[in-house]
Parts: structure tokens; C-alpha cells; sequence
């Protein structure tokens, strides 16, 4: 569970990077999420597990919506190197949600953490 806490947390500061960076305010909630999640699961907080489970839901969501919006909008790469690049960054974003998903499942069902 610490492995998935560290990704929970660099996911945050990612988040925090993009709202002062990009100036996404929105983003600022995703930030407090996935922060709230790792801390939560860190501290084996029952609760955590359902923000987890939110945070990684809604971010394979978003990707396949980003996704669907740029092809029917036109895909922004002429190269196809280009594209197989943004398929296997996107291809490892859900594979990583999936697997924090399924490991905080584990670890509560395991340990019998009920809320």
C-alpha cells in the first residue's frame, strides 16, 4: 500500500503542477483527492479506498473521453510514432489505475477493514 500511497501523492503534486501551471483550477479537486487518498490508505483509513477507487475510475473516464474527443475531432499527430507514443502513455494510465485500484481492494478485503 505504500507503493500505491507514493503514486496517489505524485499524482496530487502532478494536479498541483497543473493548476498553477496551466491554470486549470478545476484540477485543484483531483489534487485534493488523489492526496487524500494516499493519505488515507496510508493510515489504513477505510473511507480512502472509495477515493481511490473515484480517483482512478474518473481518471480512465477522462483519458477515454480526451481520447474520443481528439479522434473525432482529428488527431493531432501526422506521425504515427507520435500516436503510438500517446496509445502507450494512455495504455499505461489505465493499466496503472487498474492496479491501484485492485491492490487497494486487496489490502482492505485482506485485513478485513470494514467502514
Amino acid at each position: 500500500t505504500q507503493i500505491v500511497a507514493a503514486i496517489l501523492f505524485i499524482y496530487g503534486a502532478y494536479s498541483l503542477w497543473v493548476v498553477v501551471k496551466q491554470d486549470q483550477p478545476l484540477v485543484l479537486l483531483w489534487a485534493v483527492a488523489s492526496i487524500l487518498a494516499g493519505a488515507g490508505l496510508l493510515l489504513h483509513k477505510p473511507w480512502s479506498r472509495f477515493i481511490v477507487y473515484i480517483v482512478g475510475s474518473f481518471t480512465i473516464l477522462g483519458l477515454l473521453w480526451y481520447m474520443a474527443f481528439m479522434v473525432t475531432n482529428g488527431w493531432p499527430y501526422a506521425e504515427i510514432k507520435h500516436t503510438a507514443m500517446a496509445l502507450v502513455r494512455a495504455t499505461f494510465v489505465v493499466s496503472l489505475c487498474i492496479w491501484v485500484m485492485i491492490v487497494t481492494h486487496r489490502f482492505f478485503r485482506a485485513n478485513k477493514i470494514q467502514t
